[in-house]
């Protein structure tokens, strides 16, 4: 035992200051029980503060870390002291921790491993991240459980499960490098054990390098119960074969909270001798606390989650799935602003754990990846997509020329005569782009946006009366200030309008309102006319028969720089979730390189090109980019601290800038910057960690110069 028993601990405090480890005395009579990666509580200044346990102090003056690998550990104890060194250590005096909070270690090096990537990557405080990653302590059932679960189960090897459509031992014929992916996942399995995925190392397997990655470009697939999903259920419940008779666990992440119920309700009819654990922010703390616990003790066979599960510490992973991979509901609104898919990369590259992404559209950062070989692409075959696939369709000229006049409106003749007679066969999905009744109007003569006076935003009709939405100021009268005309016109119709006009124009059948509000709803069978937001689909039994898209020119023209791909992504949902053989139709041309990969649905070609347009201009994902959002005083000395620590050639840097209108409506609802401006800093990814500590040290050095109130953005599309 050592002459001084120290552990160092990272605070659990959001300040950037904070985000260190700090060293610690452990009084002896709890030293056997301390933990790498156990919560302790700490005295911290003047009051007391929990902690995480990142390093306890080894025999020989050595240091075990919770990762292996040293994190900014003090010049202090980082030396691997000796001699004279060694007695002026013994000299310091450290503060003691004052107990152990948890006497199970929650922060496992999984979870440790990424949120250092996410640090990294979003320059934000680590203890931030670890509030996302971890869920709330429940000590009640932490106590039930540790007194239940002494022992993990031992899993039995699960047979394939019968009744699938078309048979699943033929499932892989419908795409070429499935059984590829298949025998390389037998082996694996056979291979990684729980000590090596921990490290971060493994035992080297007779053939294959780690990690096995995948791009499922998954076709639609429908059960004998007529249940139909935008992905292939079929084929994919294959996979799970080798994991389970290797003994390990799956881990499936789905979108959001409607999606993992119905991936289980289906498992659960082709594996009813199977628990399925649930893990999801709209369950309770203590539901997804005591999933938490199994999983981290390996008890767990089968968990799906929503995005927060792509941090579960799964003991014996052996597979993670994530579902939909392209959903824009993967990417959080706040930071660390990452795409789940791409974490889940993260976490396959550190752990070696088996990774597949199901999509219809590849996420666009591992597009690199998958030219270089690194990610597999299981695809379709040509005839596989002729025979599962609905067939997009964009009116011809000989359409537009009969359609007369009408072609020029929102809704052609040829898409309100598609409507009326599909409709009447079963549920149509019709998607509009925008919430709202009027979200935005104009003057009827010149054509000028009606904006609010007080806070700048567009003014939008709410039944009738004229309403800012951001301020809630109300316009009694409609007056242009540019030609004094007193009349005003639609510029944009929200779902609302769109519903009362539909159920008006197609009184047969009933009109059913999809949104944030009611996105929950289950679409049945019978006939119907569905109107959905984007990223609000839900899949209806047995498939909608056909679809139709409507202002497609108002979802590009929209001021994001990631709008056109984002856009695309939607589309391909809503081609996904139309059955085999129906049609999805837009009312409007749109351009060849737009529309005929589209038609073609050859989600791969519109991938390369969208690629190669944000090449041209370092966008994200090609680069990374960071905006550091303020007030134009602090950002001016911010840049200047920024100089000192960051060369000229390591990176772009621009500004203090001016934002757009819409973004500046942004920051002041998500970052309460009541005058924003912003530094946009870009670098190459050979750079990046350069750039992101030099960052790291920025931010520090700007505290203790009395700077205030800055908030650093990555990929900020939404202020470009």
């Amino acid at each position: 035992m050592p002459e001084q028993l120290l552990v160092q601990v990272l605070p659990d405090s959001t300040v950037p200051a904070l985000d260190r480890l700090f060293t610690y005395l452990v009084p002896s009579d709890i030293w056997a029980d301390i933990r790498l990666g156990m919560k302790v509580k700490i005295p911290l200044g003047h009051s007391s503060q929990s902690g995480w346990v990142i390093a306890k102090q080894g025999t020989d003056n050595t240091w075990d870390y919770l990762s292996g690998e040293s994190f900014e550990v003090s010049a202090l104890v980082e030396q691997n002291l000796a001699g004279e060194e060694a007695s002026l250590f013994s000299a310091v005096s450290f503060k003691e921790i004052q107990g152990i909070i948890t006497p199970l270690a929650l922060l496992t090096p999984q979870i440790w491993r990424l949120v250092n990537r996410l640090r990294a990557y979003c320059l934000m405080p680590r203890a931030r991240i670890l509030h996302q990653a971890l869920p709330i302590r429940q000590q009640r059932i932490e106590k039930a459980f540790l007194t239940t679960h002494k022992q993990r189960p031992a899993f039995s090897a699960m047979p394939l499960a019968d009744g699938m459509t078309g048979g699943s031992q033929n499932a892989f014929t419908f795409y070429q490098g499935a059984d590829e992916f298949f025998q390389q996942l037998v082996v694996k399995s056979d291979h990684l054990d729980e000590k090596s995925r921990q490290s971060g190392h493994m035992n080297q397997p007779p053939s294959g390098q780690f990690p096995l990655v995948g791009w499922w470009e998954s076709l639609p697939s429908t059960l004998e119960d007529g249940t139909h999903f935008e992905l292939d259920i079929l084929a994919l419940q294959r996979m799970f074969q080798p994991v389970w008779q290797a003994g390990k666990a799956v881990l499936v992440i789905a979108s959001n909270h409607a999606q993992i119920i119905a991936l289980g309700e289906c498992l659960r009819k082709l594996y009813p001798q199977i628990r399925i654990d649930f893990y999801s922010s709209k369950l309770s703390d203590g539901a997804n606390y005591e999933v938490f616990l199994r999983a981290v003790s390996g008890h767990s066979q089968l968990i799906i989650s929503t995005r927060k599960g792509v941090y579960l510490p799964v003991k014996n992973l052996g597979l993670v799935i994530v579902w939909q991979a392209d959903s824009p509901h993967f990417l959080p609104a706040r930071n660390p602003r990452v795409e789940t898919s791409r974490v889940a990369w993260w976490r396959s590259l550190a752990e070696q754990t088996p990774l597949l992404l199901l999509s219809r559209t590849l996420p666009l950062w591992a597009l690199a990846f998958l030219e270089r070989g690194e990610i597999l692409h299981l695809a379709p075959t040509r005839e596989a997509k002729r025979q599962r696939l609905a067939r997009v369709e964009f009116p011809s000229d000989w359409q537009i020329e009969q359609a007369g006049m009408s072609s020029f409106s929102r809704l052609p003749s040829f898409i309100s005569n598609f409507i009326q007679t599909q409709s009447l066969l079963g549920p149509l999905l019709v998607q509009v782009p925008r919430r709202g009744d009027i979200p935005v109007i104009a003057c009827q003569s010149c054509f000028r946006k009606f904006i609010c006076e007080q806070c700048g935003a567009n003014i939008a009709a709410k039944n009738g009366a004229l309403v800012c939405p951001v301020c809630t100021h109300e316009v009694a009268t409609f007056s242009c200030p540019a030609c004094a005309s007193t009349r005003w016109r639609a510029l944009v119709v929200g779902i609302e309008r769109t519903v009362e006009q539909f159920s008006s124009a197609f009184p047969r059948v009933p009109v059913l309102q999809l949104d944030t509000q009611n996105a929950d709803l289950v679409v049945g069978a019978e006939p119907k006319i569905v109107v959905a937001t984007s990223g609000t689909f839900r899949r209806a039994e047995g498939g909608y028969v056909g679809a139709v898209v409507l202002d497609p020119e108002v979802s590009l023209a929209a001021l994001r720089a990631d709008a056109q791909y984002d856009t695309i992504t939607r589309w391909a949902q809503v081609a996904a979730l139309v059955k085999a053989g129906g049609r999805v139709l837009f009312p409007h041309p749109l351009a060849p390189e737009l529309s005929q990969p589209l038609i073609r649905q050859d989600y791969l070609a519109l991938a390369r090109h969208e690629w190669r347009a944000r090449s041209e201009v370092q966008l994200p994902p090609t680069a990374w980019m960071l905006a550091i959002i303020g007030a134009e005083a602090d950002l001016q000395l911010f840049a200047a601290v920024l100089s000192r620590f960051l060369p000229n050639e390591l990176a772009e840097v621009y500004g203090p800038l001016a934002m757009h209108e819409a973004a500046t409506r942004f920051v002041q609802k998500t970052h309460a910057i009541l005058s924003p401006n912003f530094i946009l800093v870009k670098a190459s990814w050979e750079t990046f960690p350069q750039v992101s500590q030099a960052l790291w040290l920025s931010r520090e050095q700007f505290s203790e110069e009395g700077g205030k109130g800055i908030s650093f953005r990555t990929d900020p599309f939404e202020l470009l």
